[in-house]
């Protein structure tokens, strides 16, 4: 009895992954762990590109004036050329702490099978995080 169970479970998990190939929808892939985004110590902002959706996304990271090698640091969300949200948060790069201002992973947010950008402030400034949704870009807190 084991047996068939086993057997009628490969044949279902077979079939649905059949079905996602030959119906050209691209089976999801799994979520990631949080990567660092990290300011580089100029004067100009340090910025990341992603795709989301088909959609062009821009991290900023800009730091705030007088800042060394800790201090504020303004987090703004570009979609499409167009300024969608900003988290301030902080980082610390002195030799013992090396604290990112943010990271990033690929969650699904929404009801479709690309993955959205989640961005998240380090958790000694706040809890903030925005995530830019693969549907229709659009961004939430």
């Amino acid at each position: 009895m084991f047996r068939v169970g086993l057997g009628l479970c490969l044949v279902v998990l077979i079939f649905i992954i059949s079905w996602h190939l030959l119906s050209g929808e691209a089976v999801p892939p799994l979520p990631t762990l949080p990567t660092r985004l990290d300011v580089e110590l100029r004067d100009e902002p340090t910025v990341y590109s992603f795709t989301v959706g088909g959609r062009q996304v821009m991290v900023k990271l800009e730091r705030g004036p007088n800042a060394d090698d800790n201090g504020p640091v303004d987090i703004t969300v570009v979609v499409e050329g167009q300024q969608q949200a900003t988290l301030r948060s902080y980082y610390n790069y002195d030799l013992w702490s090396d604290i990112a201002p943010a990271s990033y992973h690929w969650a699904w947010w929404d009801d479709d099978l690309q993955r959205d950008l989640v961005i998240t402030q380090n958790a000694r400034w706040g809890k903030g995080q925005i995530v830019v949704l693969s549907q229709d870009g659009q961004v939430m807190f």
